[in-house]
């Protein structure tokens, strides 16, 4: 999946794809920094296929209190939850 921003405007990011665009309003890193302010127009976005295969075959757990990560064959429960 690729995508290429072609416009910036009030914290949006619009971005062009083969099946159409997105409007994005939150870029953020692994440590949740916000992008943003470092991107321009021209700038390409590109997420490899073996990414997008695992994204696909992973299925998150939810009980009540949210999201419960697998450790090791072993449910647990989020930090969020204890």
């Amino acid at each position: 999946m690729s995508g290429l921003i072609y416009r910036m405007a009030d914290r949006s990011v619009f971005i062009a794809t083969r099946e159409g665009a997105l409007v994005v309003r939150k870029v953020s890193d692994e440590k949740g920094r916000d992008l943003i302010p470092t991107l321009k127009v021209g700038h390409r976005f590109f997420t490899p296929m073996k990414v997008l295969e695992e994204a696909m075959l992973y299925s998150a757990e939810y009980n009540a209190a949210g999201l419960v990560e697998e450790q090791g064959g072993t449910l647990h429960a989020t930090e969020e939850e204890k």
